[in-house]
């Protein structure tokens, strides 16, 4: 996708997802269909909606059904490769009021298991009082994560190769054949007269991939890094720019605060690339 060689883009994700249909019995065994999720304790949730934030709490996919050997949880995962995370960035991610605004609050079920007001941090804790105001929480634990693919990011891929290449129909087919598992039954399909072009499309298309993928995954970066490749398309942007309790953040994204550093543990079996070990108390630091 780097490469912008999107006819290659198209052709290998629609290979790529036509095996997992085919070795997998079907669309529907490659998807979480999110209509039959349910709250494990729902007559708390109904008088109670701050409940959401409390641990144990969680949507019960016990009613889809398991592929394999895998519990739930993997079946949308075509290639798995790990990510770095922990308990505390599966709990307690706030997401901004533009990745927010992408979602139909009415209709899109992510909004109903990802995203729910939480009460923040109250108390002191090592000596700090903490009065959190109330935010909105993403809770993407009850998914797998992997910074490999999975089928819904794989066809998302097709249709992005085929809304660069002009397919925009097909495109718009693969963005409602995902809506239908992430959106409650009975939402109306997009269709190609609701889109004002080929740009329109691409752009639906990029929306789709923020709100799905993973968002523990870097991918997001390496999106944000490909589109200053086109600048003046609505969704290249050159910077980032966040406000924290009144104090303005800016970073380009061509700059080093978007570069995501080479682990230690492969910098120091690469001498030859010359670039020092990282240092910094986030890293892993190899004796």
């Amino acid at each position: 996708m780097f490469t912008q060689k999107y006819d290659s883009v198209a052709h290998y994700a629609n290979l790529a997802f036509e095996l997992g249909v085919t070795h997998n019995g079907g669309e529907d065994n490659l998807f979480l269909d999110m209509n039959l999720w349910t709250w494990i304790r729902q007559s708390e949730i109904d008088t109670n909606p701050d409940a959401k934030a409390i641990s144990g709490v969680v949507a019960n996919q016990g009613s889809v059904p398991l592929m394999g050997d895998n519990s739930s949880r993997n079946r949308e995962i075509a290639l798995f490769r790990s990510v770095a995370s922990s308990w505390t960035t599966n709990e307690l991610h706030y997401p901004s009021r533009e990745f927010i605004a992408l979602f139909d609050t009415l209709t899109d079920l992510r909004c109903e298991f990802f995203f729910y007001d939480y009460i923040g941090r109250w108390g002191i804790i090592s000596g700090d009082t903490l009065r959190d105001s109330r935010r909105r929480i993403n809770r993407q634990a009850q998914l797998q994560k992997t910074n490999g693919f999975s089928y819904p990011e794989i066809l998302l891929m097709r249709a992005e190769g085929r809304a660069r290449t002009g397919n925009l129909a097909g495109a718009v087919e693969d963005l409602n054949l995902l809506r239908q598992y992430r959106h409650r039954t009975g939402t109306s399909d997009l269709t190609l007269a609701q889109f004002a072009g080929q740009d329109a499309v691409i752009q639906e298309v990029i929306n789709e991939r923020r709100r799905e993928l993973p968002i523990q995954s870097p991918k997001r970066v390496f999106d944000l890094k490909r589109f200053i490749n086109e600048p003046g398309k609505p969704w290249s942007k050159t910077s980032i720019t966040h406000t924290v309790k009144g104090v303005t953040y800016t970073a380009n994204i061509d700059s080093d605060a978007f570069i995501i550093p080479i682990t230690n543990d492969i910098l120091v079996w690469n001498p030859q690339w010359g670039i020092p070990l990282e240092t910094r108390l986030w890293s892993n630091v190899i004796p």
